[in-house]
């Protein structure tokens, strides 16, 4: 867009006669300042448009001033203040740290949202979050206080994409992520064609079998002594095992578990392991039977600590993506203060679990 700034004529008393030169010039400007009312260029040029006259333009010069600054804010990445200059006869600038959506308070240093308070010195909420977004209630910013923002100390982009993935992972058919009055929400549509809002109203999915709380506490706990002789080729075992279901009608019960597997790679080690494991499904298929089966493990070690992920196919038939599990490994045996790692195939199965 192109606004015309208007011209200013070089009056008559500035032409002299042959001869006269020395005593002509004369300083031509226009009589106020010209204030740009957005950012972008400004073109300023001279021409002569008079027929039959010379016209000679000598030391253009256009000199730029600038507003007074009244007060000059800088923030470490959580909000607390690096540095900051004012005049003393400027009023307090209410909306500092994330703009217009906080004030803070000069005698808790807090800033006020429109929902709670946010410490910038800890970089977390002084209370819950109304909208249970994250694994932590006090979470700030998502953990992401470059990229992101919160309008109101609610619900966030950041909660919302993060909850958007969550749910696609468990099963569900999330739609796309988008902002109404503020807030950051998307719809779900469950296996059974349900479509509902999760956002600001909608707290369906918050409990024990939502799948941003399945997130963080799994979908089965468990622990075992595993026998590993693998060098180049060999078996890996599991002779004492338990897991324990935390959903379903399983839920909480204690299940023995065994495991065999053949593989390749370099352990020969006795290990204690525990860790989690997730249906990659929906709740209600939390089962111990939905446990058993073919699966596929990765594990790695260094000295005596080590680690392994395993996946769980479904079976065919199943309504669910099959279960994936990460553990933690503690133990001892040939190769100690080497890096080990073996992959085996092999199969988990519930001796007692139709008692």
């Amino acid at each position: 867009m192109v606004k015309d700034g208007g011209a200013w004529r070089v009056p008559a008393t500035a032409g002299f006669d042959p001869g006269m030169e020395m005593n002509a010039h004369q300083l031509v400007k226009f009589p106020s300042c010209i204030k740009p009312q957005q950012k972008g260029y400004i073109y300023v040029w001279v021409s002569n448009e008079s027929e039959n006259t010379k016209v000679w333009f000598d030391d253009l010069k256009v000199t730029h001033t600038k507003n007074r600054v009244v007060q000059a804010t800088d923030y470490y990445a959580w909000g607390s203040t690096m540095r900051e200059q004012r005049t003393p006869e400027n009023e307090t600038y209410r909306y500092a740290y994330q703009g217009q959506f906080a004030e803070k308070d000069e005698e808790t240093g807090w800033n006020h949202f429109e929902l709670r308070e946010y410490d910038t010195e800890v970089g977390r909420w002084t209370s819950t979050d109304p909208y249970q977004q994250f694994w932590s209630p006090f979470l700030g910013l998502g953990n992401n206080p470059i990229n992101k923002i919160d309008k109101d100390g609610g619900y966030s982009e950041a909660g919302a994409l993060w909850r958007w993935s969550v749910a696609k992972l468990f099963g569900y058919r999330p739609g796309d992520v988008y902002e109404s009055g503020g807030e950051y929400g998307f719809n779900i549509t469950t296996k059974e064609g349900f479509a509902f809002m999760y956002g600001k109203y909608e707290k369906e999915l918050t409990g024990w079998n939502s799948p941003f709380v399945r997130a963080k506490t799994g979908d089965y706990l468990y622990a075992s002594f595993d026998l590993t002789v693998i060098t180049g080729g060999g078996v890996k075992e599991t002779p004492i095992g338990l897991v324990v279901p935390l959903r379903g009608e399983d839920a909480f019960k204690f299940y023995r578990m065994h495991d065999f597997g053949v593989g390749a790679g370099l352990e020969v080690s006795g290990s204690f392991n525990a860790g989690k494991a997730w249906l990659l499904g929906p709740a209600s298929q939390v089962t111990i039977e939905n446990y058993e089966g073919n699966r596929h493990q990765l594990d790695i070690g260094y000295g005596v600590i080590g680690g392994g992920l395993t996946y769980s196919p479904p079976p065919e038939g199943a309504k669910h993506y099959g279960v994936i599990a990460v553990n933690g490994a503690i133990g001892a045996g040939a190769g100690y203060y080497l890096l080990t790692g073996n992959y085996n195939f092999g199969k988990t199965w519930i001796p007692n679990r139709h008692k």
